[in-house]
């Protein structure tokens, strides 16, 4: 069984699903709303802005509209290619889970 990604939940949020949406649609009642139609590719994480090193830079996106963000801090945002490249750059932050 693989093991659980836990974070530190003060520096790190992730991983984050980054949705892709289709064409907009208005129903009978004249409500409109775009519905998902699948996921951007790799493996998201939020940062707090004091975790950030020159080292994560090739992994820094800008999304056109965060979905989650640090409360009273700047967020930094991520994307990997998998889990495994995540915890590699992010070692440091990963915890093991306690019984």
């Amino acid at each position: 069984m693989e093991t659980p990604v836990i974070w530190n939940a003060s520096l790190l949020d992730g991983p984050v699903p980054i949705p892709i949406y289709g064409d907009e649609i208005t129903d009978d009642e004249g409500n409109t709303y775009r519905s998902v139609v699948g996921y951007e590719p790799g493996y998201h994480v939020n940062v707090a802005s004091q975790v950030y090193t020159a080292e994560l830079a090739p992994y820094v996106v800008t999304p056109t509209l965060p979905r989650r963000v640090f409360a009273g801090a700047e967020t930094v945002f991520l994307r990997f290619a998998d889990e495994a490249e995540a915890r590699s750059a992010l070692g440091a932050y990963w915890m093991e889970p306690t019984e």
